[in-house]
């Protein structure tokens, strides 16, 4: 795979995770708290979530080249 679709594939890849953390947000914030058992397994997958999107996160950056390196950066932390 050439790096640049590697770097598409990546990049799709976060859009994916940032759409699923929103999700799992957005679930917390509509769940009840006096259901622990659900709290706590959202909060454990939205953790490995945000794990898993910055490792992807490292990933785009080290495939980007560097001039584009702190656009990229800025984008990523969004």
């Amino acid at each position: 795979m050439t790096r640049i679709n590697d770097l598409e594939k990546q990049l799709s890849q976060r859009l994916g995770f940032k759409k699923i953390i929103q999700r799992f947000i957005e679930k917390l914030a509509e769940g009840k708290k006096d259901d622990m058992l659900q709290y706590e397994s959202t909060i454990e997958a939205l953790q490995n979530k945000v794990s898993s999107h910055q490792s992807l996160n490292e990933k785009i950056l080290s495939l980007t080249d560097a001039e584009s390196t702190p656009d990229e950066m800025l984008e990523s932390e969004e």
